[in-house]
């Protein structure tokens, strides 16, 4: 059964006509995929900086909105606690 089934993977792999052209594409599609690979890991990383670089902006701004609020609440503080003679 066993040489059977290789003699006819053997003649199924010699019908195929222009197995030249198929192997050559193989490799052309590998480099290919290889290429597509690496601008897809240099995608994500761009869109990983774009993450970074809103996600830094929005807690600066919600740090220097909250040192404001800190300012003005020690500058009221002061105000009130002066007394005028």
């Amino acid at each position: 059964a066993m040489f059977l089934v290789s003699f006819l993977i053997i003649f199924l792999i010699i019908s195929i006509p222009n197995k030249n052209i198929i192997y050559d594409n193989f490799f052309i599609n590998l480099q290919m995929l290889y290429e597509l690979i690496i601008k897809a890991f240099l995608s994500l990383y761009e869109i990983g900086l774009l993450f970074f670089i809103v996600l830094s902006s929005i807690s600066s701004i919600i740090l220097i909105f909250g040192a404001f609020l800190r300012i003005t609440k020690i500058l009221r503080r002061k105000t009130k606690k002066i007394s005028y003679k």
